[in-house]
Parts: C-alpha cells; structure tokens; sequence
C-alpha cells in the first residue's frame, strides 16, 4: 500500500494537531471565564453556605471532564508515539484500520529455528499462528486481543515488537511509520533452548496416557501432569510440558471456563506444587551424606525394623511392603541393618524418617537454601515481566516436632515442590554438585548457583541412582534400555485421592547431559506410572542429538 502522506508530512500534521489542540482549550477557556466572563454571567451570589460547596464540586468536576478529555486527547492525537499506547491498540483493537495490527511481532523459535510462534495475515490483519498448538501454549503462552497475553508472549511482549532498545527518536519514527504505514515496524525474534522435536514428543506420550478405571479421581480419563528436561551442563532447559493442555489457535470463552476439566490452563511443570515423595529421598540423601563424609557422626547404616515410631510420640512412619505384606496376612520384618545406597535402591521409608530427625530442624534450614526451596527460578527476565516458576513450599519446623521431620525425610508433609525444582535436584547430583540457574535463551549465559554438595558426594549419589534403575524400584521400566541411566521414583500421597507418581534421573551415566522430572497427578507408583514416560523422554532425546555418545 502506497503512503498518503510522508513521514515528513506526519510530523508535521502531529506537530500542528498538538499545538492546535492545546491552544485552542487554553482560548476558549480564557474567552469564557476572563475576556467575556460568559461563564461569570451565570454565577449568581448564593448567601447559603450549602449550596455554596455543591457549586465548588461542580465546578471541580467540570474542570476534571475537561481535563480528562485533553489528555484522552493526546492519546488519540500522538499515542503512536508512545509504547502503552501502541501495545493496548495492538491488543484489545481489532478494527481494521488499526495501523497497530500491522506491527509484525516477532517470532518465537525453537533452538533449530522451528516456528513456535510466528505471524499469518489475513482479512488485512496479523494474527499470531502455534504450530506445536497445545504442546507449548503454557511456555511460549497466546497472544490474543479478545483473550490477553500470556507465557514468552507477554514476558518478552517488548523484544517481540522491536521496542526493547529505542529512545525517544526512535519511537517517534515508529509512530510515523505506523501512521504512514510506509515501512511498517518488524519486531525481533526470540530463539530457545527448547528443542520443538522432544517437546511435541514428550507432550504426546503424556496425553495418551490414560488412569486406570479405578484410580481416583480421574478414573479412565487422559493424564494429568508435567514433564521437565534440563541441560544438566549449562541449566538450558530442553523441554517443559503441562497436561491438559489447549489450543491457542482455537481459543473460545468456553476455554476459560472454570468447568473446564484438569484444568488446562495452569501450568503444572512452573506452577504445579505436589508433595515430592520418595523423590526427596536424593535430596535429603545427598545432605546427610555429605555430612557424615564430614565427620559429623551421622551413620550411615541404619536398622529399619517394620515401622519407626517418632520420639515425640506423634506418629508412625512404614514402608509400602508392610502394607503388602500385611494385605496377605502376613508381617513384614523390614529391611534390617541397611546402608544409604540400599536405602535409595529400595526407597526405605524408615530410613528416610529417621535421617529427617537426625538432621533436625537446622539440617533442614541448610537443605532448603543449598537447593533454593525457599526461591522462585526466573528463566526469562524481559522489561516487563518475567517467566518463573513458583517457589516451593518448604515449611519452618518446630525443632520439638520429631514427626514432621520424619514425614519431610520422607518427602510428605507439609512440603510440596515443582517439577522444575525436581528436575534442577537431579541436574545438581548429575553436575558433580553443582546447581545450575535455569534459562530459557541462548543470549543469556549460563549461571552456577552455587555447589550444593561435593563432587563426591555427587559421585556417590549418582551410584546409588544407578542401582534404582538397575536393581531397584524403576527396573522393570527400564528393563532393556540402551542408555545407561540414574534416577528415583517416588508415590507421594496426597489428601485428593490416589498418590502421585513421580520419577526423576539423568543420562547417560558416565557423562550426564539431561536430567528429567516426570509427575502424573493421581498416578499411583512412580515405578510404573512415571518411570516408562521418562524412559520415552530420554529415547526421544538421544534420538534427535541431544544426548551424545
């Protein structure tokens, strides 16, 4: 479309419309209240002290419309040349002569420069395209004029439209290209750590999952839950996906509606809060390691006899096998004298309980600022807003309160944590010890946290790890895989119906390169449940290069 007017000619008419404007209210006030004082005819003396205020408000509240309407004005008049201005036409106005719509965002791409967002035109419009649909939505988010912003869209709202790094000039230059339409704005694309290929892979095995017909609440119905894949070497994150999901490209009312079922709009992999079970156990495993290797008279073997009852008397802490064993009227022994390794391989809760007293409520406070429990982990910082995960829920505890340190030794309680929390614990065992900042972008660098365990502490972990895959709790899921590979499952119960499922782990074993975090909502044993996703997730990913021999 050819200009009506140049960009020289725009600058001049905005120039001349201000003054114009400005000039013209200032005249008209003055003709009416002092040269003429036109407006003084109508003002009439009022002895009574009443009326007298309500003349003062209306005077005050026609002074106030006037005031509003000048500066309603200046938007009307010059707001393409100010950023709110532009980024509210762009979202909520959708006539066709909106110069806005036709600012081409930026697109969003995968770390192989796969469109995850991208622009199509039509009816005169840009409207925002999802390839991957439903796979990506709670990352990358929407960008819609009925239905808002949200996820990359939103966070990075200014790098998308080429606004991030203008000044004053620049931004009066993009107004008149906006008005002129000659040269319309190109905003900057955005390019991941994801990789397209794995996300929409792992995405797929998660939703086709379907709970058993007796499993509460959501007997028969798709999975629920979240899958996390980090680069355990520079903290990239490789894949994040959130089931159920929805479709950004066919978003109706119907899909914020609070009848929706599984809620698809929460992101569970940043957001979701679960009770880690079992899959605390390297966590708190780690540290009491690390603190007996120092000397601190922690032991290391341990007798777990059938149940462990706390010293303050409130509770009792057993294993699954009692439960079994007692289901076939039989009385389970316990594992006996058992070491830290045998106690990760066979996910000894009376291990676990007792370590949690030992360590008390101080090893606790350790544990939650070694690991950043107590922190939300931003993974993209834009100029107005930020992509973050929830902070954990890590309780302070009462240093008499012996049963609420065993049931955080176990992973219960009151302490619930986020998938990608998960992910970065396995990621830490897998990088000699060393805590990774997560990020979602190659132009940020990478950031090292801080060590939260020694390197052979790490070593001894990522043994021990092993020996759940090969031996323990997660065989059976992993029986016959290629890959060499460490991890932790874990059931963790919940007070909304059967336990939750989860599996966390890295590979390969002698050179670690991702680390992954499954949870299935109401998914029963991580074993079963989690552990055969998280097998799929790794096959993907040594299939599509990023995990390399």
């Amino acid at each position: 479309m050819e200009p009506s007017i140049t960009e020289e000619q725009a600058r001049m008419l905005i120039v001349l419309v201000r003054v114009g404007f400005y000039c013209g209210v200032a005249w008209l006030l003055w003709k009416l209240i002092f040269k003429d004082a036109y407006l003084l005819k109508f003002i009439k003396p009022v002895k009574n002290p009443k009326l007298k205020g309500v003349r003062l408000v209306s005077w005050v509240l026609v002074f106030a419309f006037i005031a509003i309407l000048a500066y309603q004005a200046t938007w009307q008049l010059g707001g393409f040349l100010r950023p709110r201005f532009v980024g509210f036409m762009q979202k909520h106005d959708r006539r066709k002569f909106n110069p806005a719509l036709q600012i081409q965002r930026g697109i969003i791409a995968d770390r192989n420069g796969r469109a995850l967002a991208e622009n199509r035109k039509a009816n005169g419009t840009v409207k925002r395209h999802y390839p991957l649909g439903p796979a990506t939505v709670h990352l990358v988010g929407y960008f819609d004029p009925v239905f808002g912003v949200t996820g990359l869209e939103q966070s990075a709202d200014s790098l998308l439209m080429g606004l991030d790094d203008v000044n004053a000039d620049d931004w009066e230059s993009f107004g008149q290209r906006l008005i002129t339409r000659k040269d319309l704005p190109q905003g900057k694309n955005l390019k991941l750590t994801v990789d397209s290929k794995l996300q929409q892979g792992i995405f797929d095995k998660l939703v086709q999952g379907r709970y058993d017909k007796k499993s509460k609440p959501a007997g028969g119905k798709p999975y629920r839950g979240a899958i996390v894949v980090l680069d355990v070497r520079d903290g990239a994150l490789l894949a994040a996906c959130s089931a159920p999901g929805f479709d950004p490209n066919q978003m109706t009312r119907k899909t914020f509606s609070k009848s929706q079922s599984g809620s698809p709009l929460f992101n569970r992999a940043l957001h979701g809060l679960y009770p880690p079970g079992s899959v605390f156990k390297v966590a708190i495993g780690s540290y009491y390691l690390e603190k007996a290797m120092l000397g601190t008279g922690f032991p290391l073997t341990i007798d777990c006899g059938p149940e462990f009852r706390t010293p303050d008397g409130k509770g009792i802490v057993r294993d699954l096998s009692y439960y079994s064993y007692q289901a076939r009227g039989k009385k389970w022994p316990g594992f006996g004298k058992i070491d830290l390794g045998k106690a990760i391989e066979q996910s000894c809760n009376v291990y676990f309980a007792q370590v949690g007293v030992t360590i008390g409520k101080d090893g606790f406070d350790w544990l939650r600022r070694l690991l950043r429990f107590d922190q939300s982990l931003t993974l993209y910082k834009g100029i107005v807003g930020s992509t973050a995960s929830a902070k954990s829920r890590f309780p302070e505890l009462n240093p008499d309160d012996s049963f609420s340190m065993a049931l955080m030794g176990i992973g219960q309680g009151e302490l619930q944590v986020t998938p990608l929390h998960m992910a970065m614990v396995a990621a830490c065992v897998a990088n000699q010890g060393m805590l990774m900042q997560p990020r979602l972008t190659f132009d940020k660098p990478m950031e090292e946290l801080g060590r939260a365990m020694s390197p052979r502490t790490s070593a001894f972990m990522r043994d021990m790890m092993a020996r759940v895959v090969t031996d323990g709790t997660a065989r059976k899921a992993f029986d016959g895989f290629e890959m060499s590979v460490g991890g932790k499952t874990g059931s963790a119960q919940n007070p909304t119906g059967d336990s939750h499922a989860w599996f966390i782990g890295f590979a390969p074993l002698e050179r670690p390169q991702i680390a992954i975090s499954v949870v299935v909502e109401n998914g029963g044993y991580g074993g079963s449940t989690a552990a055969p996703i998280a097998r799929h997730a790794l096959e993907l990913a040594a299939r599509h290069g990023l995990i390399r021999p």
